[in-house]
């Protein structure tokens, strides 16, 4: 129950391999050792002090503890063998604590990355560099992360093994690049490029963000403040109109019919029951690969919010096959891994099918030419001539930062439009509201001048 991930359940297999079989002998000698005090107690307290049962003698107590020490093997009263099994249950508290509770920002990481790539480049060495940069007042569960990594480097597995335990923190394209950089010795290379890699997705997340964040904070506002009308201002209009019997024109009665239904408690029970039920709906729907394929296909028919999200996910899928293909992962494993670093699910699932005209000895152009409607024509065609001329990351890089540019030039677009619409939509909605108060006071001003 409490190692819920794959690498987390078989870290923790290889290390119970050597130590299993003890701490089950130890755990067996534990329970005779207490299952035969409770059974002596027990006869002593049915039959007494001096009477014991005759059919089963308990031993004598100044035997008892050599008869169990002769069934006690050495390992267990050796205090090395004590000291590795308390190692090994602290290296397994380690395993299954720190990914639970690590939830670190992407330029932490990138820091990190880069820090530990300057270390190594000026030759301090890995351990040294690690247990260093486990000091993070800011962000202690990355601390332990950090020490977690360093301990199992000191115990002799290599840090592209000690990251992939932790996936929360490192994901597969981090760990592959430093693999790499493990296998050619230019491990410091590897970690700039990740830390170049991890700073540029963070800049184009942060652009995504900040092109939904103003609309959605313009609508919430505006319903807050539709909200706050038919509970304060509006319930007092319609009492004064119940008072005075005066005709409603249906503008007016809607409003007051609306008014009437935001004052019940049903109501807002109701809201409360229909978001979380939606909330939970959207959750399962965006966990399921197939369905989250479908939401983001209906996105991107949007206007402009289909070319912002389209020129995200390019940026980001050619930014981290850059940081791969620079630091000497194959293009298969690029291929497959970044369309999970792009965080489209089109791309991602796409990744499949490119993946095996790549195996089947298709170009990378060519195979991603099958789908225009993901690729744009520019990337196909700068990476053709990159696959021409032996430049492919290169044209990664020059085509991640094209589409950055354009996604860039979209969201400026998209601030434009939009915000000239809300104002109106909002304006509109305060006005039809105050509108359909004033019109029944309008027509009885009219009678009585009449």
């Amino acid at each position: 129950i409490t190692l819920r991930t794959r690498p987390q359940i078989g870290q923790a297999e290889t290390l119970c391999q050597n130590f299993g079989g003890r701490l089950a002998l130890l755990f067996h000698l534990g329970a005779a050792q207490a299952g035969y005090a409770g059974d002596h107690q027990g006869r002593q307290n049915r039959h007494g002090q001096d009477q014991l049962d005759k059919r089963k003698t308990p031993l004598p107590a100044r035997h008892g503890s050599k008869i169990l020490e002769s069934r006690t093997p050495s390992w267990v009263q050796d205090p090395r063998s004590l000291s590795r099994i308390a190692a090994f249950v602290a290296k397994l508290e380690r395993i299954i604590q720190a990914p639970r509770t690590a939830r670190v920002p992407r330029l932490i990481v990138a820091y990190f990355a880069r820090q530990l790539g300057v270390m190594l480049h000026n030759g301090i060495p890995l351990l040294k560099g690690l247990e260093t940069l486990s000091f993070q007042p800011e962000y202690p569960h990355f601390g332990v992360v950090v020490e977690a990594v360093a301990q199992e480097v000191s115990d002799g597995e290599k840090l592209s093994r000690a990251l992939s335990h932790y996936p929360r923190v490192f994901s597969d394209v981090f760990v592959n690049t430093v693999q790499v950089g493990e296998e050619t010795g230019g491990m410091d290379e590897s970690l700039s490029m990740l830390a170049d890699w991890l700073e540029r997705e963070e800049r184009v997340e942060r652009k995504l963000v900040a092109a939904f964040s103003y609309p959605i904070t313009v609508l919430v506002i505006a319903c807050l403040l539709t909200l706050l009308l038919f509970t304060t201002v509006l319930p007092t209009f319609a009492r004064i109109f119940r008072e005075m019997n005066v005709p409603l024109p249906l503008p007016t009665w809607l409003v007051m019919q609306t008014t009437a239904l935001v004052c019940t408690p049903a109501f807002w029970i109701t809201m409360l029951v229909g978001g979380t039920l939606l909330y939970r709906a959207w959750l399962r729907a965006w966990r399921s690969p197939r369905q989250a394929r479908a939401i983001y296909a209906a996105c991107n028919r949007l206007p402009a919010v289909g070319a912002t999200l389209r020129h995200g996910g390019l940026a980001r899928y050619c930014a981290a096959s850059h940081a791969m293909l620079h630091s000497g992962v194959s293009l298969l494993k690029t291929a497959r891994m970044a369309g999970q670093a792009s965080a489209n699910p089109l791309l991602e699932h796409d990744s499949r099918r490119v993946t095996k005209c790549l195996e089947s000895g298709e170009r990378l152009a060519d195979a991603l030419m099958l789908e225009p409607r993901l690729y744009s024509g520019a990337m196909l065609q700068m990476l053709r001539a990159g696959e021409e001329s032996a430049l492919l990351a290169e044209m990664f890089l020059r085509v991640g930062k094209f589409h950055e540019q354009e996604m860039e030039t979209t969201i400026e677009m998209l601030s434009s439009t939009l915000e000239p619409i809300l104002l109106l939509g909002v304006g509109g909605l305060v006005g039809s509201i105050v509108l359909s108060i004033y019109l029944p006071m309008y027509s009885t001003l009219m009678n009585l001048t009449a």
